[in-house]
């Protein structure tokens, strides 16, 4: 049908079917979307079909060299526990590799940029390169204040995320509990994941995938620690999730591997049995 900003249409129609299913190639990928095509009299009305709006968002975190721990951190929680596709040049680059080359790529293929913002990146060239060239192609990005230092350019016009004390997401002490940790995790869920998960679920062909996000991690969650973060972030994003998911997320409470923690049985499932209620209310 056209190409306009980079975006191309086509479509294709089955004869008798009343059906056109057209194909849009976006920058980063393509996806189809099935239109029901009116008569005379009758509304016509979009029935979405299978494509990369039903596909978990991969992410990239841009950061200084200066705030890795804090990267890493994140990149970990996203990884291991809401099975995010995560690039962190931290963790991904090996020795000898072309390390220019490689952020390039997994810039072209990311669909969310994490910016910290901070001293050190607000005056790293190549931080600000990554989010020049996240926001060139379209890609959200969701600056995360570490400290007080002004963002440049076109990083001083973003919404920023909510607050977060960046001292919370590593537990104090030679050795934290395993509490420790679960509460840690739990405070840099609440305060970063959950809040870009839910500006994501807001965009034009997000919501599924992040829905999808969620639910696998749901499901794959395999100690308490990881079932509640996920239940957290889940409960306080999505007003909205489709019968499939809503059946996922009912059998994912019947499972045993992540709340056999008498602590957190209860009130885990219980607030995912009322999240439950009332999308099918």
């Amino acid at each position: 049908m056209g190409e306009r900003n980079g975006v191309v249409v086509t479509e294709s129609a089955q004869e008798g079917a009343g059906r056109v299913t057209l194909t849009i190639e976006l920058p980063g990928g393509a996806g189809e979307y099935a239109v029901r095509v009116s008569r005379a009299g009758d509304e016509g009305a979009w029935e979405e079909g299978p494509g990369l709006a039903e596909e978990p968002p991969c992410f990239f975190i841009s950061y200084s060299s200066r705030d890795e721990v804090l990267a890493k951190r994140l990149s970990k929680l996203l990884r291991e526990t809401f099975c995010v596709d995560c690039f962190c040049s931290a963790e991904a680059l090996g020795a000898g590799e072309a390390w220019p080359s490689v952020l390039e790529k997994n810039l072209r293929t990311c669909d969310v940029l994490v910016y910290l913002s901070s001293a050190h990146s607000n005056e790293s060239i190549w931080c600000q390169q990554e989010a020049a060239w996240a926001l060139g192609r379209g890609i959200p990005v969701f600056p995360l204040l570490l400290d007080d230092a002004p963002m440049r350019g076109a990083l001083e016009r973003l919404e920023r995320l909510p607050e977060t004390d960046a001292d919370k997401w590593v537990p104090r002490g030679e050795q934290p509990s395993s509490r420790d940790w679960l509460d840690a995790n739990r405070y840099v869920a609440k305060t970063v994941v959950a809040p870009i998960l839910s500006s994501l679920a807001r965009r034009w062909g997000m919501r599924e995938g992040v829905a999808e996000l969620l639910v696998r991690a749901l499901e794959k969650a395999d100690r308490p620690g990881k079932g509640l973060c996920v239940k957290d972030v889940l409960v306080s994003t999505l007003d909205e999730v489709s019968e499939g998911h809503v059946a996922r997320i009912d059998a994912a409470c019947d499972r045993s591997a992540w709340v056999i923690d008498p602590d957190a049985e209860d009130y885990a499932t219980t607030d995912l049995r009322k999240y439950l209620a009332s999308m099918r209310a």
